[in-house]
């Protein structure tokens, strides 16, 4: 275990926190953005050009329309604000301790692919039922990234809106089970929801809990290592930090001497970290 998996040299800012520089707060900007564009500019826009960029089952499947799986994610109902309002509301609530806890760009490689995995539940089913009825939206990355966040945290409280406190678990599990219900009731999202698309990315959720962590290790190509050489002297010297550090922690930075602030101040300078 090296010094950045100890306790003292962990992050404490808390997951929620807004983040100017994260990939969730820039996800909603952009979807903000193109949902006030959309207001703005799509009726104005030629219905063949405004079409290409929602998800059709039949023109990704039949003419090769790929990107629609990406662009139709940042489009939202312009007639219903509710329809970006809360998948935002849900993805600034699950989303920040989610890029923490697997990186930025994995968030936005976890996110997109949520959401294709998402679109293509939905270009599935579509070809089966209604292949030229397009659907937009970011529910099901949206969903992926609930899904995967409950797997992590089952048993956490969550406010709901201001109005009432309930388990992730709980309410992740009344969600997707309501999901489903409407989907075995009409598969081709007969009520102008795409059930499938949310199925989807709920399904890629759970599979990234379960065999996300493997991916690095399976892509790395397998090379002969060195053998491993222990160095002594750095062991030593964390040893030493954590003794004094828990010192710090425990009794307050003015119970430290001199020489073990100089300490710190060098130890920090060598591993790269402030520690005083």
């Amino acid at each position: 275990m090296g010094w950045r998996d100890r306790e003292w040299s962990r992050d404490e800012r808390d997951g929620r926190a807004f983040d100017p520089a994260s990939a969730v707060t820039w996800i909603i900007v952009a979807n903000v953005v193109c949902y006030f564009a959309e207001i703005l500019f799509l009726s104005s826009i030629d219905p063949t050009t405004a079409r290409a960029l929602a998800l059709c089952p039949a023109d990704v499947a039949r003419r090769g329309h790929v990107w629609q799986l990406v662009t139709s994610m940042f489009l939202h109902s312009p007639d219903d604000p509710w329809h970006v309002t809360i998948n935002m509301l849900v993805l600034g609530m699950f989303g920040p301790p989610t890029e923490q806890r697997v990186g930025t760009r994995a968030f936005l490689g976890f996110y997109f692919a949520a959401g294709i995995a998402g679109g293509l539940a939905f270009v599935g089913v579509g070809l089966l039922t209604r292949p030229f009825v397009p659907a937009i939206g970011a529910s099901g990355a949206v969903m992926g990234v609930v899904v995967y966040y409950t797997f992590l945290h089952p048993w956490e409280t969550i406010n709901i809106y201001g109005m009432f406190r309930a388990r992730v678990v709980l309410v992740t599990t009344v969600w997707v089970g309501f999901e489903v219900m409407r989907f075995l009731k009409s598969p081709e999202g007969g009520e102008g929801v795409a059930n499938s698309a949310h199925l989807g990315g709920a399904l890629f959720g759970f599979l990234y809990y379960r065999f996300g962590d493997r991916v690095p290790g399976l892509l790395k190509k397998r090379t002969r290592r060195a053998p491993l050489k222990v160095d002594m002297m750095f062991v030593e010297l964390q040893f030493q930090v954590d003794a004094l550090l828990r010192k710090k922690q425990e009794q307050g930075v003015e119970s430290l001497t001199e020489a073990e602030k100089q300490f710190l101040q060098d130890a920090g300078d060598k591993l790269g970290k402030r520690l005083i």
